[in-house]
């Protein structure tokens, strides 16, 4: 193929890769395709469920504050899924497709935000041929819903981190919280998250972000703006 007819950035130093001919969308809606066809073809062939799927099948048939063995936000998962489409076999699939779907999602924005559109794309089509996002696709169990929890955690904390606003970091709490519902592994990547945020040096601004309303009930100084709550403290 003659490099003429590759598609480049203009003002592209020799040798860059070349533009996307797909955009980011378009490879996401691929990759979710891909991996909603392997959670179908799992549905029609498996003559039985998976032993992680049927085991949150089970726990969800009641919704409980507490199940052996792990924390209950899967089962609660699964207890919702049950509650809308009925205790059919199949909502395991369902429930392990969607949140397989999610990750992708959340990883290829992570990706786009940190190393463009290319990338992205390349995120998003090679998910699609990971093992986690083919055959194990069809899995609903505390490591798929972890793994979309701390997905959702990263994406957060770079938005947090890059704008500072109060709402920011409170997704990334809630994003933890579920993370740790889910399976009480996500301390470890978790940990890590809080490492990345230590190493920016961002502590001292995520604290004064984190504290905006009680700056806003202080004096009237703060609520015009101080030096320092005005530019940190965002809401």
């Amino acid at each position: 193929m003659s490099t003429s007819t590759i598609a480049t950035t203009p003002g592209a130093l020799p040798g860059a890769w070349p533009s996307p001919r797909l955009s980011v969308r378009t490879a996401c809606l691929a990759s979710a395709l891909a991996i909603a066809s392997w959670v179908a073809l799992a549905a029609w062939t498996n003559h039985s469920q998976l032993q992680d799927s049927l085991e949150q099948f089970v726990w969800g048939q009641s919704l409980e504050w507490g199940y052996w063995k792990h924390p209950p936000l899967t089962s609660w998962l699964m207890w919702a899924g049950l509650q809308i489409v009925g205790p059919v076999p199949w909502v395991t699939y369902l429930l392990g497709g969607l949140v397989t779907v999610f990750t992708m999602l959340c990883t290829t924005r992570l990706a786009q935000l940190l190393a463009g559109e290319r990338v992205a794309v390349l995120t998003a089509l090679l998910l699609a041929l990971h093992y986690g996002f083919t055959r194990r696709a069809q899995m609903f169990n505390h490591n798929t819903v972890l793994v979309a929890c701390m997905a959702l955690a990263a994406l957060a904390t770079f938005h947090a981190m890059q704008r500072n606003r109060r709402r920011d970091w409170l997704l990334v709490g809630l994003a933890s919280g579920l993370a740790l519902m889910a399976k009480y592994q996500a301390a470890v990547p978790l940990a890590g998250l809080v490492l990345v945020v230590a190493l920016s040096g961002r502590f001292a601004d995520t604290f004064r972000a984190c504290c905006w309303p009680a700056c806003a009930r202080r004096s009237s100084s703060c609520r015009t703006g101080c030096g320092r709550c005005s530019t940190t403290c965002r809401p």
